[in-house]
């Protein structure tokens, strides 16, 4: 499911990080109208990768992946 917003631009969806293993390069985010959505370490922004653990409100947007949705340009908020 990807939400766009007019003229093709993606949609920036606020979200709660519910796991986030940095040793093993994933996690996943809590999303109110998506449910879980699948997090690897290389859709975190490099400015926000030191900042992500479980709890932390995120913003992302939801991308194809190799085994279905999961977030990119993944920052904290």
């Amino acid at each position: 499911m990807i939400h766009f917003l007019f003229g093709g631009i993606p949609l920036m969806i606020i979200g709660t990080v519910k796991s986030y293993e940095p040793t093993k390069g994933w996690g996943f985010i809590n999303s109110p109208h998506d449910g879980e959505i699948f997090m690897h370490t290389k859709g975190i922004e490099k400015s926000s990768r030191h900042l992500i653990q479980a709890g932390t409100k995120v913003g992302f947007v939801i991308v194809p992946g190799v085994k279905g949705f999961q977030a990119a340009h993944v920052k904290v908020i």
